[in-house]
């Protein structure tokens, strides 16, 4: 989100003040709740936070997914797709449009378990 408030803010300004401008870099901070890291959980997904601390090393870890919700890019119809033996099938075939279209995971409808957490 932040990379299109970016670009976004440059293109008012260029359009105000009719001007060309490099970049403006969108900046947030005094958000009402701060969290702390080992505090964020599924729920915390699609969420604009705060954290407060020092970071010390990073990796990218994924929370475990329990039930899956597609949308029909040309229909935008939402499918449920359930987890079933450590998978999560994607649909292929709208039931609307009959279309072999791309389905869009929709990762805020999606629930997810906030015990398991899959490192990779």
């Amino acid at each position: 989100m932040i990379p299109m408030m970016d670009s976004t803010a440059t293109d008012l300004y260029k359009i105000e003040k009719e001007e060309f401008i490099h970049n403006i870099r969108i900046k947030i901070c005094n958000l009402l709740k701060k969290s702390r890291i080992r505090g964020l959980g599924p729920d915390d997904i699609d969420k604009l936070i705060s954290i407060s601390g020092i970071v010390i090393r990073t990796s990218e870890i994924k929370p475990q997914i329990k039930m899956a919700v597609f949308m029909c890019t040309i229909y935008n119809k939402k499918e449920q797709s359930i987890l079933n033996m450590e998978k999560i099938i994607e649909p292929i075939l709208c039931n609307i449009c009959h279309s072999k279209c791309l389905f869009e995971l929709m990762h805020n409808m999606s629930s997810f378990d906030a015990l398991k957490y899959i490192k990779i």
